[in-house]
């Protein structure tokens, strides 16, 4: 309860606290699953949070991703990463996560945030094609064909709308691939 209290907390000035994204880690690990539908109606769903303890709570389920020793399942933990797709401050980080730990059963919804309202940054729109391209490059099982499929199709659909944004991907795509 003690730490539940303190990942609950709010800075009275709706600044950053230090350690934040530490106490939520500890958190899930001791709470799991349930721990996590709390941190996410808290901290992800809640749009008077502040960025830094919404940017915490996806510090926490990277880390839980990588040293969570299973305690929540990687469904799960795809499941709260979705949320913030939904938040257009930290959408281009969560489609690069979901890249990383082959999500492509969010391509559909990350292909329609493309150029959509204030989803419309250069930085959601490259953190989109990289999605897209690292789908395009997968392999069964890690992607279904119709997946790989609908990610080319869309990679060359945004070339033709937007060659410059894709320039740009590319440019750095070629340096990670050396």
């Amino acid at each position: 309860k003690r730490v539940e209290a303190k990942v609950t907390e709010k800075e009275p000035t709706g600044g950053y606290r230090r350690g934040t994204e530490y106490m939520m880690m500890g958190y899930l690990m001791l709470a799991g699953e349930a721990g996590l539908d709390h941190l996410d109606a808290w901290k992800i769903k809640d749009r008077s949070a502040p960025f830094g303890e919404t940017y915490g709570a996806m510090m926490a389920l990277r880390f839980l991703w990588k040293d969570g020793n299973g305690k929540i399942s990687h469904d799960r933990l795809v499941q709260s990463m979705r949320l913030f797709l939904d938040r257009p401050d930290l959408a281009d980080i969560a489609i690069a996560e979901l890249a990383r730990w082959h999500d492509w059963n969010s391509l559909d919804r990350i292909i329609g945030l493309y150029g959509k309202d204030q989803f419309n940054t250069p930085s959601t729109k490259r953190a989109i094609i990289r999605y897209l391209y690292s789908c395009a490059e997968s392999k069964p099982p890690a992607a279904r064909p119709e997946q790989v499929t609908v990610a080319k199709k869309m990679v060359a659909d945004i070339r033709q709308k937007d060659p410059k944004r894709v320039a740009e991907v590319d440019r750095n795509w070629a340096l990670l691939s050396e």
